[in-house]
């Protein structure tokens, strides 16, 4: 909202925008702020000028993980090493002793080569998309795997923290299924969804659709990893529009893992 102009925006359109931060952007935005222990970073014109970009890192000191969640840089002022020192100065070039690197980024080749030089490396895609719901659609629900291994109950329970805020901040509602899994919808946006399996992630996300199309919702956002192929190839049938796509970046391919049976919270993050 920040750096939007009038070539990029309408005013109807930035109203919008403003609306939804208004509703629940800034709790979730504060939340995150919350979870990186105020670890962000701003660039200003001059020490009281206009912000000209920022940059934001998520730490676990449990899992010992660390993501970096925003780098954003005003577009007139790109060019001219305001990312590199963001960048620097949130996520320091050198990881500490066993801890694991994220970082959700633009397909851009220069950026992505400036992140492999902070220690991630290119392991994935997600896809942005909206899908439309017929009036009156029940959507199939595929059967769940009731395999559940020590890994993925680990993995579920990583996400207690974030599943309480979403339902007790921002009204989402929650389905678990009998594999451990759980499903998430804030809205008009799913995710994140976390199956035990393919299978079963596709059945949550078959469940939310159905639901949200029941509460008078028409179109729904989802952030698609590309490793998900059971559930792209379902959707495939609702032609969604894709309208976005960025690239996966990680230290080590164990910190992207379960890909195949996930949805990510939108904005993308793995947290």
């Amino acid at each position: 909202i920040a750096f939007a102009t009038a070539d990029h925006a309408t005013a109807e359109a930035t109203a919008a925008r403003q609306r939804r931060w208004v509703e629940g952007g800034r709790a979730w935005f504060g939340w995150l702020h919350a979870r990186a222990d105020g670890h962000a970073w701003a660039a200003t014109r001059g020490e009281n000028g206009p912000l000209v970009g920022y940059a934001r890192v998520i730490r676990d000191e449990a899992a010992r993980r660390e993501q970096l969640t925003e780098l954003f840089v005003h577009p007139q002022f790109q060019g001219g090493q305001v990312g590199k020192a963001l960048l620097a100065a949130a996520l320091p070039p050198t990881m500490p002793a066993g801890w694991g690197r994220v970082i959700i980024a633009d397909p851009s080749f220069p950026a992505l080569a400036l992140y492999q030089r902070w220690g991630v490396f290119p392991l994935g895609v997600a896809w942005h998309g909206r899908i439309t719901l017929p009036h009156g659609v029940t959507f199939p629900v595929e059967h769940p795997s009731n395999d559940t291994s020590r890994e993925d109950v680990d993995a579920f329970a990583e996400h207690v923290a974030l599943r309480g805020f979403l339902c007790g901040a921002l009204g989402a509602t929650v389905h678990t299924s009998a594999a451990g899994g759980y499903g998430v919808r804030c809205g008009d946006a799913l995710g994140p969804v976390v199956g035990a399996t393919p299978a079963d992630a596709l059945a949550l996300v078959q469940t939310l659709l159905t639901e949200a199309r029941a509460a008078g919702i028409h179109t729904v956002d989802l952030w698609v990893p590309g490793a998900n192929i059971s559930l792209l190839r379902w959707l495939a049938a609702w032609q969604p529009r894709w309208d976005g796509q960025v690239t996966l970046l990680a230290s080590d391919p164990a910190l992207v893992a379960r890909m195949d049976r996930t949805l990510l919270v939108a904005p993308p993050y793995l947290w």
